[in-house]
């Protein structure tokens, strides 16, 4: 019985680690008017307003959380992979969304689900996921864990698949034994 309160202890002391692990920050910055923004891979955004006076060092409000990407905007699939300094957020889904973030007290933010990169380009090979996001003003890329590089560009407003890393595995689909053996008969 000892044993079983030692291994439940353990588990609930672990706990807080494991959802910190997972739903890290994978943007900090300022965004909207200088607001401090802090957006979680689960999607929550932290929003601080900057103190009365924008003289160096300046003082930021307490942190509050304004909202969820998916909840304002309308659905979506996380984990949030990143965001840009325009406030585009890219999804590991490859689901896109620009934020509206308010100069008021930065005290609230609009989400509105753009598409998804792979439906817009027509190009995604199984189990391929966005690994990484971000750029400036004028282009957006997305690299996936296959390698694969996605490009917007704000000119022709649109995503294309833009070439590919040649760092990973090759996707295949897998077949199994029975399939095989059918398949060579």
């Amino acid at each position: 019985m000892k044993r079983f309160f030692f291994a439940l202890a353990v588990f609930l002391m672990l706990s807080p680690a494991t959802v910190l692990a997972v739903d890290g920050p994978v943007f900090t910055g300022s965004i909207g008017g200088g607001c401090g923004v802090v957006l979680m891979a689960s999607g929550d955004l932290y929003a601080a307003q900057p103190g009365a006076m924008n003289i160096c060092p300046w003082s930021l409000g307490p942190w509050q959380l304004v909202g969820n990407v998916f909840v304002n905007g309308g659905g979506g699939t996380g984990p949030v992979v990143g965001m840009d300094e325009n406030g585009q957020v890219m999804c590991a889904s490859g689901d896109w969304f620009q934020l509206g973030i308010s100069v008021n007290a930065c005290s609230g933010f609009s989400a509105t689900f753009l598409g998804n990169v792979f439906a817009i380009t027509g190009a995604r090979a199984p189990g391929e996921t966005v690994a990484a996001f971000g750029g400036n003003g004028g282009a957006q890329y997305a690299v996936t864990n296959l390698g694969s590089v996605f490009r917007w560009l704000g000119c022709n407003g649109t995503w294309e698949r833009h070439g590919s890393l040649n760092t990973g595995p090759t996707a295949t689909s897998r077949r199994s034994w029975g399939e095989l053996k059918v398949l060579y008969r």
